[in-house]
């Protein structure tokens, strides 16, 4: 067993990671050698990434910031902020810090996010932070994960599952219930339930009051508005009446509606279809090979 003293020693004097670096302001993306194309994939989308969330939030220029771009088992490269990202998690915004870690192994198969929506989905919260101002402390965590799902356009129908299986269309209060699935004490089910619950009420109520809604709501937070007062003069409604309509349309019929007639279940009808189409043929084929064991053989 080595002293703590030592083995201080022994940890400053180890070397440190090997890393690479390339600059794509606002970001400065630090990333190890094997993910060199990937980094350089992030650096190409960057700037059309930050010009169109901008515009979006009417947001300030945003302040430098590093993009840390690993992978499960790579060395740290974040000083140990990566070890705040959730488990289940592809990337996650510090926006305190003006820092971004994006997990590279958990994004591009199926199920998975895509790289570049995770990097609009982390940028989009440093960009909410800055055009919030002082405010930003005020954002329910719903706001600011629905604002960023349907910023980078990465809601899918299966958190859609989730959201109509979980207690949340039956709540007499669902905002209320999103804003529990964000804490460490929500059950993973209902944390997929509260992501795409957000997603859901913000893609309602974006188009009910028109796409900038985001943005007038985070420019009364940086005027000294509280959220519900700021809420109410960007979207000319209180809080209370969108969340009752948002209440009423995922819930009962309208929630088996949404599904039904939702472009997924299309998807979802045809691969059962596929799956059903394969079981039907085996059991013919099984009945086939039954029949010709029982037969006599050909003389």
């Amino acid at each position: 067993m080595i002293g703590q003293p030592l083995a201080l020693l022994l940890l400053l004097a180890a070397p440190a990671p090997a890393t690479a670096g390339i600059d794509a302001p606002p970001y400065r993306i630090i990333h190890p050698p094997e993910l060199s194309r990937e980094a350089g994939e992030v650096a190409s989308a960057v700037p059309v990434v930050v010009q169109r969330l901008s515009a979006a939030l009417q947001a300030p220029p945003p302040h430098p910031a590093t993009l840390y771009l690993v992978t499960y088992g790579s060395a740290s490269m974040a000083g140990g902020l990566e070890q705040a990202m959730p488990e289940w998690a592809a990337g996650i915004a510090m926006p305190s810090e003006h820092v971004v870690i994006l997990r590279a192994d958990r994004v591009g198969s199926w199920r998975q996010r895509q790289l570049i929506g995770v990097l609009a989905h982390e940028t989009a919260h440093l960009l909410m932070h800055e055009a919030a101002g002082a405010g930003a402390g005020s954002m329910p965590a719903w706001f600011r994960e629905g604002v960023a799902a349907n910023l980078a356009r990465d809601g899918e129908w299966l958190d859609f599952i989730y959201l109509w299986v979980s207690p949340i269309p039956s709540s007499s209060h669902p905002l209320a219930d999103l804003s529990f699935g964000f804490t460490d004490a929500a059950s993973p089910v209902l944390v997929r339930a509260a992501y795409a619950g957000s997603y859901s009420f913000l893609r309602r109520v974006m188009a009910d009051h028109g796409a900038a809604l985001p943005a007038r709501v985070l420019a009364g937070l940086r005027e000294g508005r509280t959220f519900d007062e700021a809420w109410s003069a960007a979207a000319g409604a209180p809080l209370a009446a969108d969340e009752a309509a948002w209440s009423a349309s995922i819930r009962g019929r309208g929630r088996w509606a949404a599904l039904l007639t939702s472009s997924s279940a299309l998807w979802v009808a045809l691969t059962l279809l596929v799956v059903l189409a394969w079981l039907i043929k085996r059991r013919r084929g099984a009945r086939v090979m039954d029949r010709w064991s029982r037969e006599e053989p050909w003389e």
